[in-house]
């Protein structure tokens, strides 16, 4: 949890609206307890199985979580794989790790979508041997670098219009 807090920390000082609001932590005990951040609605993967996005959005959607994602790198931090778990639209849930539908959270719109989960980010070239992402939405590297990002992004690309377009054909 320290090394999270210290990664967000910087996140605080550097804010961006596709990246998830910091608040600080909690303390107990001369301890810290938690981490809080901005709460959302719900994920980027809720989104896309109730059929709140459609695919129409992807592109959308897509680009934004890019945007948050140059921001990050523009840090020298690699978010260690994208997936829809951590990108939210609007509820944010216990962080896990990488960039995946889980990873994304939407905001109020229900659209824009904002990344959350900086347990396992990293600095660029930092080794990964007890930090990786998720398979399948992470290629199995050893170094941080900002193309394992763009191999997540990618998947979540993959993941969204197979999704939608089974949704919408039924």
């Amino acid at each position: 949890m320290i090394h999270e807090a210290r990664i967000c920390e910087v996140l605080m000082k550097h804010p961006h609206r596709k990246v998830t609001e910091y608040y600080g932590y909690v303390g107990k005990d001369g301890l810290m307890a938690g981490l809080c951040f901005k709460w959302y609605r719900q994920t980027l993967m809720d989104a896309v199985e109730k059929g709140t996005l459609k695919v129409g959005d992807i592109e959308f959607v897509l680009e934004q979580i890019k945007n948050g994602m140059q921001h990050i790198h523009g840090l020298g931090l690699v978010h260690v794989g994208i997936h829809s778990v951590f990108c939210f639209i609007g509820f944010h849930r216990t962080l896990q790790n990488d960039i995946k539908p889980s990873n994304i959270l939407l905001a109020e719109d229900n659209v824009t979508p904002v990344i959350i989960n900086f347990d396992s980010r990293c600095k660029k070239g930092a080794s990964l041997d007890y930090n990786g992402g998720t398979f399948p939405w992470s290629n199995d590297v050893r170094i941080a670098e900002f193309q394992n990002d763009d191999f997540g992004l990618n998947k979540v690309r993959e993941w969204m219009k197979e999704t939608l377009v089974e949704e919408t054909s039924l």
